[in-house]
């Protein structure tokens, strides 16, 4: 994410940038663009709202007490679903004696330990082609299938 900061009417000093979660506090970079401009660059770890303080020379200045709520995680979700997608389409139009589609299809032997089980990969790709409405026949067809990665918003 990535803010601007008008600090001219604050003078010389040394600028901080205090930016919290709820559990994580991220990294923060601060680039001068000119004389009392700022911008503060960080990518948030978690979705929720982050409260960013900025304090120059240690006292906090009036009105740079700032709320937002991060889209960059939504973001990232949606790209790793759609990388997710587009590499399912691939595995699926490999030969059937392949080792990778072989993986992709086993199936472990056994019991599954106690309590809630962890999702498998094959599970979360089958919820992101139901959210898409996409299946296993869209994907033999490599230029439909792409586009309709593309097109999940």
């Amino acid at each position: 994410m990535r803010c601007a900061v008008d600090l001219t009417m604050a003078g010389h000093g040394r600028i901080a940038v205090d930016i919290r979660g709820e559990l994580t506090r991220p990294l923060v970079e601060i680039a001068e663009r000119c004389e009392g401009l700022h911008t503060v660059t960080f990518v948030p770890q978690e979705c929720c709202l982050h409260s960013i303080v900025i304090t120059m020379n240690g006292v906090p200045v009036p009105g740079m007490y700032v709320h937002c709520t991060s889209l960059v995680l939504r973001v990232s979700a949606l790209v790793l679903q759609q990388n997710r997608l587009r590499w399912y389409g691939h595995v699926l139009r490999k030969e059937d004696d392949d080792w990778v589609k072989k993986c992709m299809e086993y199936e472990v032997e056994g019991p599954r330990p106690r309590g809630r089980p962890k999702r498998t990969w094959r599970e979360v790709v089958q919820e992101d082609c139901q959210a898409c409405k996409m299946n296993k026949e869209d994907a033999i067809d490599r230029c439909k299938w792409r586009k309709m990665i593309k097109d999940v918003r």
